[in-house]
């Protein structure tokens, strides 16, 4: 009978065991979830860091693209870990980086070969995973962070991916996650190739051109006249600025003849995303040393097998002023001999 209640006993105890749940939980409302960190040379410390944190309240009702989807954050400071605590006395909330997609490494930081000193924490990191995806922007990339929003209906988290997604579909651009950064990083017998990325200027001024005109509409100045005559002045600024429009034409007819031979902020678009990823970097050790255009790297993914499916556009031999579209398939990884 003791021993029968002895062992009851010792069975009770091991499922009270079971019913303490996790001690170490948290709820998501306790955090602050990084999407974007943006990383460049700082004026006082010897890095800036930029934190984009999603505001979680864009899932509501009457919500639009409108409304600012995420805040950022900028902190200068000599090291990841020495920002991360600094921008927790602000910040209300604890960052977490465990839902991190993308790492932003401007140009200016790329060439100072400085990167490997900025890449081994990160790697040590625990909450930042070895699949997050790793760019180097033209420009500042405090502004290039800022400038990044998700496409309308969406979460910036899922933008991230769905535009990367693109590199095996176009080729104008290589997909490189923070593991193979850092293995190109330290390899000796490859060359490290990373995504080129850059702020539209066609986007931007597509942008401002819009914002004045609904501030003319709400305030009602001119009349219906002068605004037409204002439209189509906007329409066709060639018209009152000859040079940019001739340089306009000049840059269709290079991407037309080179199926794409742009880098990222050069494509002649209008309106669209504000952001743009096009060709590519090269790096020699944690240095980059050269940059390749869209075209160009779309070449080095064909022959590394990287690459479902292309198109090109090429001028026709039996009649010059007609072009031909070519959509090219990969059926079978590529063989390649070095002698």
């Amino acid at each position: 009978m003791i021993r029968k209640s002895f062992r009851c006993l010792i069975c009770l105890l091991m499922i009270s065991l079971l019913l303490t749940s996790c001690y170490d939980g948290h709820e998501i409302g306790e955090f602050s979830y990084i999407i974007i960190i943006g990383i460049e040379k700082g004026e006082k410390e010897r890095f800036r860091f930029t934190f984009q944190i999603p505001l979680l309240t864009m899932g509501e009702e009457g919500k639009g693209k409108s409304e600012k989807s995420a805040e950022s954050v900028t902190i200068e400071a000599p090291s990841l870990s020495n920002a991360i605590k600094l921008a927790n006395t602000d910040i209300a909330k604890r960052l977490n980086f465990m839902h991190l997609k993308a790492i932003i490494i401007s140009e200016d930081l790329a060439k100072s070969g400085k990167i490997g000193e900025y890449i081994a924490p990160i790697i040590r990191y625990r909450e930042i995973r070895r699949n997050t995806i790793v760019i180097v922007c033209k420009g500042e990339a405090k502004e290039f962070v800022g400038k990044s929003e998700p496409y309308s209906g969406e979460l910036i988290s899922q933008t991230i991916e769905d535009v990367m997604r693109k590199s095996e579909e176009t080729g104008f651009f290589p997909k490189v996650t923070l593991n193979d950064f850092y293995d190109g990083l330290k390899a000796p017998y490859h060359a490290l190739m990373v995504t080129y990325s850059a702020i539209s200027p066609g986007a931007e001024e597509a942008e401002s051109k819009s914002g004045e005109e609904s501030k003319q509409e709400q305030q009602g100045e001119g009349s219906k006249d002068k605004e037409k005559g204002k439209s189509s002045s906007e329409e066709n600024p060639g018209k009152e600025q000859g040079k940019e429009d001739d340089g306009s034409e000049a840059q269709k007819e290079v991407g037309k003849d080179n199926n794409g031979d742009y880098y990222a902020g050069e494509i002649p678009r209008s309106g669209g995303e504000k952001i743009e990823h096009f060709g590519s970097v090269l790096f020699d050790g944690d240095m980059m040393v050269g940059k390749l255009t869209g075209f160009e790297t779309q070449m080095v993914l064909i022959t590394k097998g990287e690459i479902r499916t292309a198109s090109f556009t090429i001028q026709d031999p039996i009649e010059p002023d007609q072009m031909v579209t070519l959509e090219v398939n990969e059926f079978e990884s590529p063989e390649t001999e070095i002698d």
